[in-house]
């Protein structure tokens, strides 16, 4: 984890490694953060606990972390700031000192474990953006998306917006737009997209932000969309449905009972056609 930004939520990955030749078993883990950082959800317990650690076992966690712009103490004046982010917790116990013992007499044996957590460079954002689209798209059959930016500053932002075109979409939509956001609003890109391959990973048409009116100097709104928009959606192959698949049935059987009840008569066409 090298950089975070402002008011969107990132990814704490902390890794814990056993170098022990004992077995020792979690009791409880947790990462205490230090102000302004702040977890998303307090209510998430231990994703170790209960668990056995051998030997050179390897165990991971994932918590969401998150930094308020208002929070931050020079928000004014200072767009990049190192932050220490705090620190991890584990507390734990041999496995052969835990055999028939209670929970309370086990918290009192326990050896806890704590590790500082490294910096992190916090960059202030001044754009925010979400996309809202299904979670795969069907060949030949086209679908909404909607791009969302807020504007997390002070001053109006201006952009001009141009979409990229894709080889594997047809757009309908605005593909230039020139418009402008007031502080604290949002602004929707409403497109519609009629996908014309399937694939695992099928990119999609890029937005793409040009700046009118920088709100920080090392703002770059297209590192920005690059970072929460998504880039790729799976599609899948359009399927007849049972009901057509059972209609081409019945007109291939009515067919055949047609032809067979007046070969007489095709007979005679074929050869009155030669």
């Amino acid at each position: 984890m090298q950089k975070a930004y402002s008011d969107e939520p990132f990814l704490l990955l902390p890794e814990l490694k056993s170098l022990t030749s004992h077995s020792i078993h979690i009791l409880d883990s947790t990462v205490e953060v230090r102000h302004p950082i702040r977890r998303v959800d307090n209510s998430l317990p231990s994703q170790l606990r209960g668990c056995t650690m051998y030997h050179e076992s390897v165990g991971n966690e994932c918590y969401a972390l998150e930094i308020g712009r208002k929070d931050l103490t020079s928000a004014t004046s200072i767009d990049m700031q190192d932050l220490v982010v705090g620190k991890y917790v584990v507390k734990w116990v041999r496995v052969e000192n835990i055999q028939n013992k209670d929970e309370a007499e086990l918290q009192e044996m326990a050896a806890v474990s704590t590790f500082e957590l490294q910096s992190v460079t916090v960059c202030q954002s001044s754009l925010f953006a979400a996309a809202k689209l299904p979670p795969y798209a069907v060949a030949r059959t086209p679908f909404g998306v909607t791009y969302s930016l807020v504007n997390r500053t002070d001053i109006v932002l201006e952009f001009n917006l141009t979409m990229e075109s894709s080889e594997a979409f047809m757009l309908a939509g605005n593909k230039q737009q020139h418009f402008k956001i007031p502080p604290g609003r949002t602004h929707d890109l409403n497109y519609v997209l009629y996908p014309l391959l399937a694939g695992e990973a099928v990119a999609l048409p890029r937005p793409k932000l040009n700046s009118l009116r920088p709100a920080l100097p090392h703002d770059d709104v297209g590192a920005t969309l690059q970072r929460l928009l998504p880039s790729h959606i799976t599609g899948k192959q359009r399927q007849l449905s049972s009901d057509k698949t059972l209609n081409f049935a019945r007109l291939y059987v009515t067919s055949q009972a047609f032809i067979k009840r007046h070969r007489t008569l095709f007979t005679f066409l074929l050869l009155f056609i030669v």
